[in-house]
């Protein structure tokens, strides 16, 4: 079985539940979905930090199993981070082509619900939003939850996450400069990671 498979196997009841609410919460929350709804920042926060956590940890007997093989740290931190995207994608991937396809759109005209037919047009930012979200919550989390935290960068994950709330605050001040800065601060939290993945001798 291939290490991102392994590593997989420990997220497998959490990416389950984390599915089965999001696609409840897309399919039947009446109110069309903004972008800047607070539930939906607590969720993207509160899923990422947990899949991450999960995926981190070293004690589990699928990481044992992986350090046992003699795999490569490097190749080990990639399965880690693999194995989380395929987690939070299989979670939102199902609400988003719940969305997409028209499902939510058909299940809230089952409800007579009156804003049904403008979910499609109002609710096109809320998914490029989750998307972006995601990404940066993504690089944060494998960034604060790598082994060694005293050489992690807390003045900059605290600047980062506060941008990010700054931007959720101030709505009317995002533009085409936000979707850069938000890969920009993920890839360096993932860069940040790896490199700490590789020298801690906790990895």
């Amino acid at each position: 079985m291939k290490p991102i498979l392994w590593e997989f196997r420990k997220l497998r009841i959490a990416t389950l539940v984390a599915t089965v609410i999001a696609a409840a919460y897309v399919l039947f929350n009446p109110t069309i979905l903004y972008w800047h709804n607070d539930y939906i920042w607590l969720f993207c926060s509160l899923h990422v930090g947990l899949i991450t956590y999960l995926a981190s940890s070293n004690q589990s007997p699928e990481a044992l199993f992986l350090y046992s093989r003699g795999l490569s740290r490097n190749r080990i931190w990639t399965a880690k981070v693999l194995a989380t995207a395929l987690s939070l994608a299989v979670t939102w991937g199902l609400a988003l082509i719940l969305m997409v396809s028209g499902a939510r759109q058909a299940v809230q005209d089952a409800f007579l619900n009156p804003e049904a037919i403008l979910m499609p047009f109002e609710e096109g930012p809320f998914i490029w939003f989750i998307l972006l979200l995601y990404v940066f919550y993504f690089g944060l989390y494998h960034c604060i939850l790598s082994p060694d935290k005293q050489g992690l960068p807390w003045p900059l994950a605290a600047v980062a996450t506060a941008l990010v709330f700054y931007v959720r605050v101030n709505a009317h001040h995002v533009g085409c400069w936000t979707p850069p800065t938000v890969i920009v601060i993920a890839t360096v939290f993932l860069l940040v990671s790896r490199s700490v993945h590789r020298t801690s001798e906790l990895a």
